[in-house]
């Protein structure tokens, strides 16, 4: 059995590229305000369009920001380096959803709850049988 969510992520964006190119500047002279022109090489990095930033420590992200203001001799706001980009997308799966999960919905409906109180035990009686059911078969 697949079941299927639709679900929004959230992806954080690097835009060194952009925010050099807007105050016309580039990674060799900001690895120079930060004196350390070695550090060129890892800014070259952070601005390819092949080459996917996956993390970014915070101390460097400051160094940048601080760079980036004795280069300008403007404060370059946080919006200028990263983008915060949601993605719509619909998750797919072949495994089967776990039964104590329709259980665990019920619990979250305070009328189910208070109005069917022996329902409540049935349903949990039966997500029950069907996980035992599932690792037993090897389903799970």
């Amino acid at each position: 059995m697949c079941y299927s969510q639709s679900m929004t992520t959230v992806n954080v964006r690097w835009k060194l590229k952009e925010a050099l190119e807007k105050y016309q500047t580039n990674p060799y002279a900001l690895a120079r305000e930060m004196g350390d022109q070695n550090k060129a090489v890892t800014l070259y990095r952070l601005t390819s369009p092949t080459k996917q930033v996956s993390r970014i420590d915070l101390k460097t992200l400051g160094d940048i920001l601080t760079a980036l203001r004795g280069v300008t001799g403007k404060t370059v706001p946080l919006e200028d380096l990263l983008e915060i980009v949601e993605v719509e997308g619909e998750v797919t799966s072949n495994a089967t959803l776990p039964a104590w999960q329709s259980f665990a919905g019920l619990l979250d409906d305070p009328v189910f709850i208070t109005t069917q109180p022996g329902e409540l035990e049935r349903e949990l009686g039966e997500a029950v049988s069907l996980e035992v059911e599932a690792s037993t078969t090897g389903q799970r």
